[in-house]
C-alpha cells in the first residue's frame, strides 16, 4: 500500500523531522527585528516630541496669560494714578503757547510767587520753558492757588471781600476784553509782587512804583507791536539813578 504524498504546504524539517507549514509571505513585506525596533523607536520619539510640544505650548500659554495679567494690572494702576488729574483736565480752560500774552499777568505772578524768578532778567528761552510748565499746571488744574488761573477775577473777589460786598462767584469762563481793568489789576499785582519777591531785597516806594510802571509799559508796548503799531522807545525802560 502506497503512502499518500505530503500536502503541498507541509514540509519536513531536515534535522528534527518535524512538520512545518509553509507560509506564503511577500519578501517586500517581511520586516526584520531591526526594522521593528526602528519603528518602535520612531514612535517613541514622535510621542516624546508631541509631549514636549504640548508642554511648551502650555508654558507659553501660561506665560502669555501672566504677561496679560501683569500688563492689565499695570495699566489699571497707571489709570488710577492719572484719574485725579484726568478728571481735572481743562477745569479752568485750556491754554496754549499763543496764550502767553493773554495770560501775562497770571504767568508773571506765578513766576514771582511760585518759581521766585526775576522777571526782569529772565531771557526768552527760559521764559518759554517756564511758560510750558505754567501751561501744564494750568491745563491740569494743579496750580497752588486759584489766582493763577484768573488773577483779575481773584483781585475783584478780594476787593469785594475787603469792601464787605458779596464776592464774585468763581467761574470756569473768563473775560479778557477789558484791557483797562486788566492793566489796573497788573499794576496792583506788580507792586505787591515786587515788594515780596525777595525778602532780602529792600525796595523803596519809588522803586516799587518804577518797577510797576516798567512792567505795565512793557505789556502795553507788546500789545501795540502785535497790533502793528510802533511803541515809543522809552516805553518799558527802567532808569537807574546814579549816586554821587
Amino acid at each position: 500500500m502506497t503512502a499518500d504524498p505530503d500536502p503541498p504546504d507541509v514540509v519536513k524539517a531536515p534535522h528534527q523531522g518535524a512538520i512545518m507549514r509553509k507560509v506564503n509571505v511577500d519578501p517586500q513585506e517581511a520586516l526584520t527585528t531591526l526594522d521593528i525596533l526602528a519603528i518602535e523607536a520612531a514612535d517613541i520619539m514622535v510621542a516624546e516630541a508631541g509631549n514636549a510640544l504640548a508642554l511648551r505650548s502650555r508654558r507659553e500659554h501660561k506665560k502669555h496669560r501672566k504677561d496679560r495679567k501683569h500688563k492689565k494690572s499695570k495699566k489699571k494702576s497707571k489709570k488710577s494714578k492719572s484719574s485725579s488729574v484726568g478728571d481735572q483736565w481743562g477745569k479752568y480752560g485750556i491754554i496754549h503757547e499763543a496764550d502767553l500774552f493773554t495770560k501775562e499777568a497770571e504767568f508773571q505772578a506765578w513766576l514771582i510767587e511760585v518759581k521766585h524768578a526775576n522777571v526782569e532778567t529772565l531771557n526768552n528761552v527760559k521764559r518759554k520753558e517756564m511758560f510750558n510748565d505754567f501751561m501744564e499746571d494750568y491745563n491740569t488744574a494743579t496750580m497752588p492757588h486759584e489766582k493763577f488761573y484768573n488773577l483779575q477775577q481773584w483781585e475783584r473777589r478780594q476787593e469785594a471781600i475787603r469792601m464787605g460786598e458779596k464776592p464774585i462767584p468763581t467761574g470756569d469762563f473768563f473775560d479778557f476784553k477789558n484791557d483797562e481793568e486788566k492793566l489796573k489789576m497788573q499794576h496792583r499785582q506788580a507792586a505787591r509782587a515786587a515788594a515780596s519777591r525777595q525778602p532780602t531785597l529792600k525796595l523803596s516806594e519809588e522803586q516799587i512804583k518804577e518797577l510797576t510802571r516798567v512792567n505795565r509799559e512793557r505789556i502795553e508796548a507788546d500789545r501795540m507791536r502785535k497790533m502793528g503799531l510802533k511803541p515809543k522807545e522809552s516805553m518799558g525802560v527802567r532808569y537807574e539813578e546814579e549816586n554821587d
